[in-house]
């Protein structure tokens, strides 16, 4: 029996410690270290650290890569569905550094291993990705759910400001309402973060 009389645990939540904004905002953040953004067509596109774990072909993941310095440890910590997993690879001797490896120019493109400097992308991500395919493959994939308060605004890539263009050279970002841009870019922008079109410096 619990305290409460009840054949039935309690459960114990641990405290709250950030607002459900706060938390979507970098769960965002971390889908972005895997899925990257922009238009490659353009040459605005770009991948995060933790491209590879695309090959999981889920957009309700997310993640982010970590190295120490002379890459004595690396890491990957990242999320699904009801899952918060980290891969660590290093050694409990912290004086030992990981290495690196080279290029095998006898080996062709198709069977070329990793090599360069490990890193938390290169050394740890596979694992995660292996372990990650096999927790998840159960799990139906979840759509995006944006908590009260959060706005999406279309914003200039340059400048970060608003914009009224439809074209590559503008995206949709998520804000706390309240902290979003409030000025527009102006059509004839250089590209100078601090010009807008409501106002002169001087």
């Amino acid at each position: 029996m619990t305290d409460n009389g009840s054949d039935q645990p309690t459960p114990r939540n641990a405290k709250q410690v950030i607002d459900e904004q706060n938390a979507f905002l970098v769960r965002e953040m971390m889908q972005s270290n895997i899925w990257g953004g922009g238009d490659w067509r353009y040459g605005t596109g770009w991948n995060g650290t933790g491209w590879r774990a695309q090959a999981l072909k889920r957009r309700d993941i997310g993640g982010k890569t970590g190295t120490t310095n002379d890459s004595k440890d690396t890491w990957y910590t990242g999320y699904g569905p009801g899952i918060v997993t980290t891969v660590w690879v290093g050694f409990d001797d912290h004086s030992r550094e990981l290495g690196r490896t080279t290029r095998n120019a006898n080996l062709g493109d198709e069977r070329q291993p990793i090599y360069g400097a490990e890193s938390g992308a290169k050394t740890a991500e596979p694992a995660w990705i292996d372990f990650m395919q096999h927790a998840l493959a159960d799990v139906p994939e979840q759509n995006k759910v944006v908590p009260s308060g959060i706005v999406k605004v279309r914003i200039d890539r340059e400048t970060g400001l608003l914009t009224r263009k439809t074209d590559h050279t503008s995206m949709f970002e998520y804000f706390i309402k309240g902290t979003e841009p409030t000025e527009y870019v102006s059509d004839q922008s250089d590209g100078n973060i601090y010009e807008s079109s409501t106002e002169s410096l001087f």
